[in-house]
């Protein structure tokens, strides 16, 4: 049976008015309130008690849950990037390590958005604060391939969402009706979806967009910014390292959210802020030849991968 959707109610979730900041203080969150916010964010929908989130966590410190979404781990497969893709992995930790690493630097929940897979979150399930999210692969009206991020999905989500993704009006349909988070990734990167038809396939049905990307140079991100701005669009920043250096140094936060259910709706309503590092070409470099000297060392039996 053929999807069907009412694409003005579609259309009226995309284009909520959302009223973006660009920037925050970036709050320090330490052991302790890491430990309360995992506590509080268990099944999604639970919350400690006003007293109890008071008696651990300042009205300082619960300024923002902060959350890194867009992440990789060895679970994105190989790298798309043409001359190295044969050889050299998206990323070469393991989801506990990135994991950990975000926990570090003051995430307050952590995704895992490997490329069309969830593999990697099966260590992490024992995390109260993990969600299962993936960024999908989908190939476009024009012919063109894009990425979007997805996020809080459940495992059924997963397998209907890739049955779908070669072609992305039902992939639109299905999202719609699983109330799953729809995120246009690296908005203006000349490797995925760079079609005038594209966009507006953008602009009308995919309510957020990523505006900052930790791999992408200070003038993409603000073009991104401008035009999230301008199309009414929710404002989302994730790190997208394929290294462990810069990971969960650019994040998304909220103000006063405790649950992923909290975090995901604060940022339906506006009350989102991005912060942390930018791309560069010194970045990028960096990356790609330690990718690449990793992925010569896995291959000559240096070091397992």
């Amino acid at each position: 049976m053929k999807d069907d959707v009412n694409f003005l109610h579609l259309r009226s979730f995309c284009h909520g008015n959302q009223d973006q900041e660009l920037e925050h203080i970036p709050c320090h969150v330490d052991n302790v309130t890491n430990l309360v916010r995992s506590m509080s964010s268990m099944g999604m929908s639970t919350y400690i008690s006003p007293a109890l989130h008071r008696l651990f966590i300042s009205e300082s410190e619960c300024e923002f849950m902060r959350c890194d979404l867009h992440v990789h781990s060895m679970a994105s497969g190989m790298f798309d990037l043409l001359g190295i893709n044969r050889i050299c992995r998206e990323f070469y930790n393991d989801p506990v390590e990135v994991y950990g690493r975000r926990k570090q630097l003051g995430m307050s929940i952590v995704p895992l958005t490997d490329h069309d897979s969830i593999e990697g979150s099966e260590p992490l399930r024992r995390y109260p604060d993990f969600f299962l999210s993936e960024e999908v692969t989908v190939r476009m009206p024009s012919g063109t391939e894009t990425h979007l991020g997805v996020y809080a999905i459940t495992e059924r989500n997963h397998v209907e969402i890739q049955r779908r993704r070669n072609d992305l009006i039902p992939l639109l349909i299905y999202s719609d009706r699983a109330k799953a988070v729809l995120q246009r990734e690296h908005v203006f990167s000349g490797l995925t979806g760079r079609e005038a038809e594209d966009f507006q396939w953008f602009a009308s049905y995919v309510p957020a967009f990523e505006t900052r990307n930790g791999q992408m140079q200070v003038e993409a991100n603000a073009s991104a910014a401008r035009l999230a701005a301008r199309l009414e669009k929710i404002a989302i920043a994730g790190s997208d390292s394929h290294t462990m250096a810069g990971a969960g140094r650019t994040y998304t936060g909220v103000s006063g959210a405790r649950t992923v259910d909290e975090f995901f709706g604060g940022l339906r309503k506006g009350q989102g802020r991005i912060g942390g590092e930018h791309g560069s070409y010194r970045k990028l470099t960096a990356d790609v030849f330690h990718i690449h000297a990793h992925g010569a060392m896995v291959g000559s039996g240096m070091v397992w991968g």
